[in-house]
Parts: C-alpha cells; structure tokens; sequence
C-alpha cells in the first residue's frame, strides 16, 4: 500500500521506470489492462492511452492516484512505466501497445478485490487499523465522484483495505469527464455504509489531510501526465479544479459521518 509522506522522493522512486517483462495475462474490462514487470522488479496493472474505453481512463487514474498521495489514502503504489522499443505493437485484446508511456498499479497478489456501493457495508474495519485508513478513504471518493468503487483486503496483511481501479471517477461513467456538481446526484458517490465506530480523531484527521490540496495540483498534473499522452491543459485545469471545488463538501460529508458513527 502507498502510504506517502514525502511525495519529492516518491516521484523520484517512480521515474526512469519501464516495462520489462509483459504477461499474456489481462485483467477482464473494457480498458482491457494488461499485466506487466516493470524494471523494479514490481509487478503492475496497466493501462495505455489508446485502451477501447478512451484516455479519460488512464488521466483519471494518474489524478486520482496524485489527489491520494496529498491526502494520503489507501492506495497501491504507481507509476508511469515507459514501452521499450521491443514492445511497440504487443496486442492487447482489440488494440496495440504504442510508444506512448502507460499507467500502472502495483499488484497486491494477496487480496480480494470487492466492488461497492451503497447497498454494501464496509467490512474489517478493525482489522489493521483500517479505522485509520477510512476517512481518508471516504474523502478520496468524496473529492473526486468515485464512480465503480472498487477495494481490495490484502489478507495477508490483516485485511488492510486498498482502493483500486479509478478510470471512471470525475464523473465519467457515463461521459469522459461529466464531472457533476456535489449539488446533484450525478455528483455524489454511491458510497458504502459503516456500521461501526471510528475514532473522531481519525475522521479529524482526514478532514486535515484536505489542507494538503492546493493550486498545486495542476502542477502536479501537468507534470506527471505525459506529453505524449496529448491532453489538453485546460482539461487538466478542469480536473485540478474540480476536486478544489469539492473540499467544503467532502469536509461536511466527512463530518456527518463522524457525527453518525459516534452516535452508534
């Protein structure tokens, strides 16, 4: 699990890093992910800008992923892995590898991976101190409309709870970046329920985490999305704004579940 304090030394872990080895083996969707070993020796998901389900896929991935580590969320470590020469054209399902960088999620192999909503109920919440990790995980959905939630238990780590798969979040299920205002439906997650106490301090916490995102995002964004990737800037600034304009919701809502849990 990522966990980052120090986000300069963590974007230098994730530079210079490329694809190695790939495996036959794809993760079922329509972005058709792929499985590859990367030269740190890492396994991760992939996902290239040319996937059937269009670019909105992986940008949202790196956003989400940069809006995590601000606010230190639950999520895998990432990278952007570069293509050698050599893989240029390995088929992927309906479509090719290119030179173009791709997106990957480190693989946890020791997790079940569960899709939710707000018919569900957020499980092991005890388990190592997952308590911790859940405010700050309801406010990464909160900040960027999570759409098709998805979490991983890593069982052997005591069901530490991981949030994976945000190719849909900013509103893009149903068109690349709806966005949607926190005012309507559209632009509040389905998020799932907790039945059981955590500590106040901990939902503190998260809302303080909220102070780590500023203007700076953008910079963040428009540094680590590839050029080559050919995303327009003012769509970066839209995103960047989005979750900025999203922080007095996601506190309140954020707030109305410490309230809620501490009343059971």
């Amino acid at each position: 699990m990522c966990n980052i304090i120090n986000l300069a030394q963590a974007r230098a872990d994730r530079s210079n890093l490329k694809i190695q080895i790939i495996r036959s083996e794809k993760r079922a969707g329509g972005s058709y992910p792929f499985l590859a070993t990367a030269t740190d020796g890492h396994d991760y998901w992939c996902k290239a800008i040319n996937n059937p389900q269009g670019p909105e896929v992986p940008v949202n991935e790196v956003a989400a992923a940069i809006v995590g580590d601000r606010i230190q969320s639950p999520i895998p470590r990432w990278a952007i892995l570069d293509v050698p020469d050599d893989l240029r054209g390995y088929r992927i399902k309906n479509y090719t590898l290119t030179g173009e960088p791709v997106f990957g999620s480190q693989v946890v192999h020791t997790s079940d991976v569960y899709s939710l909503d707000d018919k569900d109920v957020l499980t092991h919440i005890a388990d190592d101190s997952n308590y911790n990790r859940i405010p700050k995980l309801y406010a990464h959905w909160l900040l960027c409309n999570a759409e098709d939630i998805q979490v991983m238990y890593d069982y052997e780590n005591d069901h530490s709870i991981i949030s994976i798969d945000h190719g849909f979040w900013f509103g893009s299920h149903e068109l690349p970046w709806g966005f949607g205002p926190h005012t309507q439906l559209a632009g509040r997650p389905s998020l799932p329920a907790i039945r059981k106490e955590i500590p106040k301090d901990q939902w503190d916490l998260a809302i303080k985490s909220l102070e780590a995102l500023d203007d700076t995002l953008f910079d963040d964004l428009k540094k680590t999305i590839p050029e080559s990737w050919n995303i327009e800037e003012k769509m970066l600034k839209k995103i960047a704004s989005y979750v900025l304009e999203r922080k007095d919701y996601t506190i309140e809502q954020l707030q109305e579940r410490q309230r809620w849990t501490q009343r059971r």
